[in-house]
């Protein structure tokens, strides 16, 4: 579980990344973001490229597991009003990151916020409980998702997406 939502995370990043060095203009989109966030501390930690820096701060404003910034970011970036498809899956999304987030940051104790997100029954500070049906479940949505999302950008740039990592 915590393995694919961390490729998820990586997939999200590194794809947003892949949009913005395609494709440098798309970063005039974030003007008003950029001009009020990005400072020259910012910029000269990326040897002083200034569209690294612009894309690398637009990536850490918009995180990969915070799920409403990544569809704002998506739907401002391709046009693609919900990058997840529907509330459903979106919803089933945000509910198995957020089992990943309580075994990772609270050793697998059960907190108010989990219970709200999951909507389980849970006791706090019980120990969550897992199947593995609702692990490989989760793990095929993810998934499911990234094929998904892969096909609909290499749609939309027919076919001027990125398949080869670039090189070092």
């Amino acid at each position: 579980m915590v393995l694919g939502v961390t490729a998820y995370e990586a997939y999200i990043t590194d794809t947003v990344d892949a949009l913005f060095r395609l494709n440098p203009k798309l970063l005039d989109k974030f003007t008003n973001e950029l001009n009020k966030g990005l400072k020259w501390s910012g910029i000269s930690k990326h040897g002083k490229d200034a569209r690294e820096a612009a894309a690398d701060f637009l990536i850490q404003k918009h995180k990969a597991l915070d799920l409403r910034p990544v569809k704002n970011l998506f739907n401002r970036l391709t046009k693609i009003e919900n990058v997840f498809g529907n509330a459903e899956t979106e919803r089933d999304m945000r509910r198995f990151i957020e089992y990943r987030h309580v075994i990772v940051h609270r050793g697998g104790k059960v907190d108010r916020k989990f219970r709200e997100v999951t909507g389980s029954r849970q006791g706090p500070e019980t120990y969550v409980e897992l199947t593995t049906t609702f692990v490989a479940e989760g793990l095929e949505l993810l998934s499911s998702f990234v094929g998904g999302l892969q096909g609909k950008l290499e749609k939309l740039g027919h076919g001027a997406t990125e398949t080869e990592p670039p090189q070092s």
